[in-house]
């Protein structure tokens, strides 16, 4: 039986998911909404995922009660080329072509087979370094913000899946032999048990690496007083599983019964540390400074084709501005995060805007630039600009909030439940 490319990659999504894990960081609704801040700007309810430090500082008299989010949801889509319909036009295009060959063998005539070899390798060169990516983040948090002290628990989970295709030159001098006559017709090996033995086996894969890494810890803040300032600093200890899964699979004979998850993942566990600080200034309080840093100790992992995912200390600066009605934030990656399989490196200029309506709903906008994009050493996925935008309704202590962004060539969208009392 052929494997449906789609049911493959979303089968993989969800054995990845099945165990919560990813290493992009977990963005909530309202900062995904707001270009990806809150070094600064964040809630309580998001404190554990962006800085610890902010369990401690004043907030809004509704948020500075117990907080729960339950649960936030998000995901991303970035697929240009639609490298899945690909893979299902080329294995159409590979049996038409054996059609065509054995109809020659039977005493017919070549040019059918020729013109599904052509057909076959322009789609082959087309697909070649095409890549796609999926991402998936999953968090649920209970948090009681407290000058004195703050604590908050968390766990959260995401996963990020590439896969590109990856032409063979010695396919390309096959097919083209066939095409000029410089070479003999043969059938292209479909792992059919059907076939014959000997037949051509192309050498093109699709391949498929996914990471995902999955948290669970505790958050504790403390304000100390500056100079009349509130200084809050914090820290969120956590269990940290890191695991890959990285499949290579042929073109033209990928079985979907001889794929086994199992056999492509590596896993490793581990204690890991984020440390934030947040500093309150100006006649009301409205001014906030925010520094974090996420993954104290570096992890490392290598799939089981030597594909490495490292999670190192990633840190973030941000600035906000707030009052009753309005916040305006900024963020900024002071650390450039390597690139994972087929993408770019990472680095977020960062800024975002909500205004709140008599406390009852929240509208949401923003935008971020990555500025370690290079557009002359990018292969794979660019990730250049996104625009994000949302809205939340919390009547009565309850929110539900929703997000949507807009990337070069990515959608993506989030989903919230939270309670406030």
């Amino acid at each position: 039986m052929r494997l449906n490319k789609l049911a493959l990659f979303t089968g993989l999504i969800a054995a990845a998911g099945s165990v919560q894990a990813a290493p992009p960081a977990f963005t909530d609704a309202r900062a995904l909404a707001m270009g990806g801040t809150g070094v600064a700007s964040g809630r309580p309810s998001s404190a554990s995922f962006y800085n610890p430090a902010l369990l401690s500082i004043q907030h809004k008299h509704n948020q500075d009660d117990f907080n729960i989010t339950l649960p936030s949801l998000n995901a991303r889509v970035a697929d240009d080329e639609d490298v899945i319909g690909q893979v299902d036009d080329l294995q159409d295009t590979i049996d038409q072509f054996n059609e065509a060959v054995e109809s020659f063998q039977s005493g017919g005539s070549p040019e059918n087979a020729r013109d599904a070899a052509r057909t076959m390798q322009s789609q082959l060169r087309d697909f070649n370094k095409d890549a796609m990516r999926a991402d998936v983040g999953l968090s649920l948090s209970f948090q009681k913000p407290g000058k004195a002290l703050g604590v908050g628990v968390f766990a959260d989970a995401s996963l990020r899946a590439n896969a590109r295709g990856e032409y063979a030159d010695q396919d390309d001098a096959f097919l083209s032999g066939i095409i000029d006559g410089s070479r003999a017709i043969e059938l292209i090996d479909t792992g059919d048990e059907d076939q014959v033995s000997n037949n051509y086996e192309l050498r093109s894969q699709g391949r498929i690496v996914a990471a995902a890494m999955a948290e669970v810890g505790l958050t504790l803040s403390r304000e100390f007083e500056i100079k009349g300032n509130a200084l809050a600093l914090g820290v969120s200890p956590k269990f940290v599983q890191l695991r890959t899964f990285d499949y290579i699979a042929n073109v033209a004979a990928f079985d979907d019964e001889d794929f086994d998850a199992e056999d492509q993942e590596t896993t490793k566990n581990g204690f890991n540390m984020d440390i934030g600080a947040a500093y309150t200034f100006g006649e009301h309080e409205q001014w906030v400074a925010g520094a974090s840093i996420r993954n104290l100790i570096p992890m490392e992992l290598k799939t089981v084709n030597d594909q490495k995912v490292e999670l190192n200390p990633q840190m973030t600066v941000g600035m906000a501005h707030r009052s009753d009605w309005h916040t305006l934030a900024i963020d900024l990656d002071l650390t450039k995060n390597e690139a994972f399989s087929f993408e770019d490196d990472t680095q977020w200029l960062s800024v975002g805007a909500e205004v709140d309506v008599f406390n009852s709903a929240q509208l949401r906008a923003g935008a971020r630039h990555n500025i370690a994009h290079d557009s002359s050493t990018s292969d794979g996925i660019a990730e250049k600009n996104q625009l994000t935008a949302g809205l939340a309704v919390s009547p009565f202590g309850m929110r539900f909030e929703l997000a949507a962004l807009l990337g070069d060539g990515e959608l993506g969208g989030g989903a919230e439940l939270g309670f406030m009392f």
